[in-house]
């Protein structure tokens, strides 16, 4: 005669759908996920474009006044001044012509140009303009990637900045 003996285990369901465990599991992925994310984020934010423009926001504010300044002395001179910009690209001569406001060449300037990119200024660059004759001042253009740049011509007579002109230009390849 078999003898059936009993459990008090009782026996295990079986597996249906969604459980506890499953959903653990889901919301551990989901906020590593993020975590993942937001730390890629971070590192490209730190290590990328610093987002300032200038050290000391208080100490560029106070020059302001003497800015206008300059911008009144430079509009009384009444000096014309020509930057070629077109056709521009790599290795391309960058061309200034400087004339006072009777349209007479001003010569025995010195010309310094900047030109800056406006997404990284780890591509910057400066120019030192070599005067031609006739108020006419020239430099080739370094190597610069194609896109927007920022050409800022400034104009001395000794010490003295007499003249600053900024504008956007576009290099083609």
């Amino acid at each position: 005669m078999p003898v059936e003996l009993r459990s008090d285990v009782p026996p295990r369901p079986e597996k249906q759908g969604l459980t506890g465990r499953h959903v653990l599991f889901a919301m551990i992925a989901f906020f590593a996920v993020i975590g993942a994310v937001n730390a890629v984020m971070i590192y490209l934010a730190v290590h990328t474009m610093p987002g300032t423009t200038v050290k000391s926001a208080y100490e560029s504010s106070q020059g302001f006044n003497r800015a206008l300044d300059a911008i009144v002395a430079q509009d009384r001179l009444g000096w014309q001044v020509d930057v070629a910009t077109t056709g521009l690209h790599s290795g391309a001569p960058l061309n200034v012509h400087i004339r006072d406001r009777n349209g007479e060449a001003i010569s025995g300037l010195e010309v310094q140009v900047r030109v800056e990119r406006p997404t990284d200024a780890r591509l910057d660059r400066k120019l030192k303009l070599v005067e031609t004759g006739g108020g006419r001042y020239a430099a080739a253009l370094p190597d610069l990637a194609a896109g927007q740049w920022t050409l800022i011509v400034e104009i001395y007579r000794g010490e003295s900045r007499q003249f600053v002109s900024e504008r956007r230009i576009v290099m083609r390849d």
